[in-house]
């Protein structure tokens, strides 16, 4: 699908410290209003081509979601680790459970779909 690039100032990051340790482990972008203002109106943009999408592939799609997040687990773990000053296995139980709970939400795609169309439509005004 499309995705959304936008140039951001490489003078203007900020540092991603992990509270346990002090140490900054990387710089990420800052992003300012402009760059709010791109992402709201992709997502605007994007919103009625997955709303007319029908169930079994917005299903599709959010089981490969949870594939992903399976497949990545340590290293998304190990990020969420030194992000928060965690303990490596508490982040990989807050993986798992995401995971755990992305397949129960999965099984219940249809309640979800329609929640989310219910929370894009108050939140984008984009109501039928």
């Amino acid at each position: 699908g499309d995705v959304l690039e936008l140039e951001v100032d490489a003078e203007q990051t900020g540092p991603i410290t992990n509270p346990a340790t002090g140490q900054v482990f990387a710089r990420v972008p800052r992003g300012g209003q402009a760059e709010v203002d791109a992402a709201v109106a992709a997502a605007r943009a994007a919103f009625p081509a997955w709303r007319s999408t029908n169930l079994s592939r917005r299903a599709e799609v959010l089981f490969r979601v949870r594939e992903l997040v399976d497949a990545n687990r340590k290293e998304i773990a190990t990020l969420l680790s030194k992000e928060h000053g965690k303990v490596l296995s508490d982040a990989l139980g807050e993986v798992d459970a995401l995971v755990a709970a992305r397949h129960s939400v999965v099984l219940e795609v249809g309640g979800l779909v329609r929640a989310i169309e219910w929370l894009a439509e108050r939140t984008l005004g984009t109501a039928r």
